[in-house]
């Protein structure tokens, strides 16, 4: 089991780390996208000036060449700032789901822990063992997870594409956030990786002292159902 979850654990790492480098080389969006917005207000003016009979043909196709140009510099950085936020999203529901599967993992096999040793008699401090695993594994999972969602939540607030107010006031507190949420959340998934190691020495532990005992035991999962015998662990 810890091999599986080092393997997803390197996954979601990868994708924060891919999506962190493709956000910090996607060029000043919000600089652009204000110019772009600038260029296609002033052709709106200029144009119903004309219509009115106020400006020129000359002073329309100026406005229309720099809102061309202006587009031609946006539109490649809006197409990396769409990746960069599927790219996220991805990233985000990958370590969501990585740390959802190790707390399921902890509470289901503390679940049969304590089932093996309250129906063989084992020693008590094998239940007490388990918990404080699971319970050394609560705060990186948790913190992994809400860090990402404040990761999200100010990417979004940085967008100039969802946040039409301030966005470029967010930009700094969103990478410096996605810098250090990177760098945790990978740190938190090796702590992790060797959480459920313990854990998995722990049910070998058991299923040896049911061995010796000369009890059979019939492993079913490691949520494992209800049953005289205890459920399979990993």
């Amino acid at each position: 089991m810890a091999r599986i979850y080092l393997a997803l654990a390197l996954f979601a790492t990868l994708l924060l780390v891919a999506n962190l480098v493709v956000g910090l080389n996607g060029g000043d969006a919000n600089g652009v996208a204000a110019e772009y917005l600038e260029a296609r207000d002033a052709l709106e003016v200029v144009a119903r000036q004309q219509a009115r009979g106020e400006a020129v043909t000359v002073e329309l196709e100026a406005a229309r060449s720099t809102l061309e140009a202006v587009t031609d510099r946006y539109q490649p950085i809006r197409i990396s700032q769409r990746f960069h936020f599927l790219l996220g999203l991805l990233s985000a529901l990958v370590v969501v789901l990585v740390n959802s599967i190790a707390m399921t993992y902890f509470i289901g096999t503390s679940r049969w822990c304590r089932e093996v040793v309250e129906t063989y008699s084992l020693s008590p401090a094998l239940i007490e063992r388990g918990r404080r695993i699971k319970r050394r594994n609560i705060p990186w999972s948790l913190s992994s997870i809400l860090l990402i969602v404040a990761v999200i939540t100010l990417g979004g607030a940085s967008d100039p594409g969802a946040n039409t107010t301030n966005p470029a006031s967010w930009v700094v507190v969103h990478r410096l956030l996605a810098i250090g949420a990177s760098c945790w959340i990978g740190w938190s998934f090796l702590q992790q990786v060797g959480l459920v190691g313990e854990q998995y020495e722990l049910i070998e532990e058991i299923m040896e002292e049911v061995g010796r005992r000369g009890l059979e035991v019939e492993v079913r999962s490691a949520v494992g159902e209800e049953d005289e015998s205890p459920p399979k662990a990993d």
